[in-house]
């Protein structure tokens, strides 16, 4: 049987909680994403629970350790609120981006307000229905699309991670600095605002960017 969020949360401190919690949500989104946008054939995926909602998850290995290892690799910096976003890019054969899933992470101003997370996991249910339902039916066929997860940090974070050789870990993926094409030359962006959660453990905005000319 699965525990709750709330169960799950017990003798860790704020700031494991909010990192453990952003990790999942990050890893839940993701694969919901390349569903939505039909990244692989429907026949990849499996329906799976998580925060009391059903979701899907690609069941192929190589795609799986990806976001696995991507999320993971961020945990410490979620820890020390030095992620302000996330986001998962989908990329046509062209190699542009053609739309974003964009998570911006804030800093939480106010702990106390709900001190046993009774409405977090009702909160993070909600953005991901959200994003279902905002999800418009794909005009692409699987092949026809990739995707990357980019993280946005502070340079000092980066300097640490190159500094204490956490970039080039066998453990975790090999970040590198996005190309100053990959960041201006998509063109005008739509931005298409989602959900956001403002709670005692999270402050998250999820938004599309819809790059689409």
């Amino acid at each position: 049987m699965r525990h709750t969020v709330e169960e799950e949360l017990v003798m860790m401190d704020f700031n494991q909680i909010k990192s453990c919690v952003i990790v999942e949500l990050l890893e839940v989104i993701f694969h919901e994403v390349i569903y939505l946008w039909n990244v692989y054939p429907k026949g990849s995926f499996l329906r799976t629970k998580n925060f009391d909602c059903l979701v899907m998850q690609c069941s192929h290995p190589s795609v799986m350790k990806y976001i696995s290892d991507s999320v993971s690799s961020m945990k410490n910096s979620i820890e020390d609120d030095k992620v302000t976003k996330v986001s998962c890019k989908i990329i046509d054969k062209g190699e542009k981006v053609i739309q974003s899933v964009v998570l911006d992470i804030g800093k939480v101003q106010k702990r106390n307000e709900d001190p046993g997370f009774i409405n977090l996991e009702q909160d993070l249910r909600t953005l991901i229905l959200k994003l279902t339902s905002c999800a418009k039916p794909s005009q692409y066929s699987p092949g026809d699309l990739s995707f990357r997860i980019e993280v946005e940090t502070f340079m000092a974070n980066f300097r640490e991670m190159v500094k204490n050789n956490k970039i080039h870990s066998k453990d975790e993926p090999q970040w590198i600095v996005c190309n100053e094409m990959d960041v201006s030359d998509a063109g005008s962006r739509l931005i298409v605002p989602v959900h956001s959660v403002s709670s005692s453990l999270c402050n998250i905005q999820l938004y599309i960017e819809d790059y689409k000319k």
